[in-house]
């Protein structure tokens, strides 16, 4: 197995670090506690469920392939569930691009719980020619697309409260295998 440097650079929020998750409506454990998310870990009816990182490694253990519970498929599930009639039959990542303007995904691995929800995203993988970057572009597109109007939407609809103030251009880095 190879192993190459991975890089993205998006426009958005990053709502968890793989560490700990960087919203305000996160348990005292870290864990987040949003009034649409099932765990089946609680059966409180005035207690919303609160996702169970644990419960969830747990789940991941013992099938590679259980994403049901994911905070990103359920995330999804909400989004496309209130779009309109017609995105009924479309895939998740068509409807956030088509009817919302974002991506809602992770970097790094998938198991590391390292979320974003962008309005744009660029990617590069260490066998990809070098990226040219319009500097001019990163400055005058959030404002002119209205990224931040689409982003703060998503977040109304997800309840979901960033701990960074205002979108801002990211950038992570990892080793892919």
């Amino acid at each position: 197995m190879s192993h190459h440097p991975h890089a993205i650079l998006y426009y958005g929020f990053n709502l968890s670090s793989g560490i700990a998750w960087e919203i305000e409506e996160a348990s005292d454990c870290g864990d987040p506690v949003l009034s649409w998310m099932r765990t089946g870990g609680t059966t409180d009816e005035h207690e919303p469920d609160r996702y169970d990182a644990e419960a969830d490694d747990e789940r991941d253990a013992d099938d590679e392939d259980n994403t049901e519970d994911d905070f990103i498929t359920q995330a999804k599930a909400r989004l496309v569930a209130l779009a309109p009639a017609r995105y009924a039959d479309a895939d998740p990542d068509t409807v956030l691009r088509d009817h919302y303007g974002v991506t809602l995904s992770h970097y790094a691995y998938y198991d590391d719980r390292t979320y974003y929800l962008a309005a744009h995203v660029i990617e590069t993988d260490g066998d990809d020619d070098p990226l040219l970057i319009n500097a001019r572009e990163l400055v005058q597109r959030p404002e002119a697309e209205r990224w931040d109007d689409k982003l703060r939407a998503v977040l109304d609809v997800l309840e979901i409260t960033p701990k960074q103030a205002l979108p801002s251009w990211i950038q992570h880095s990892y080793i892919a295998g």
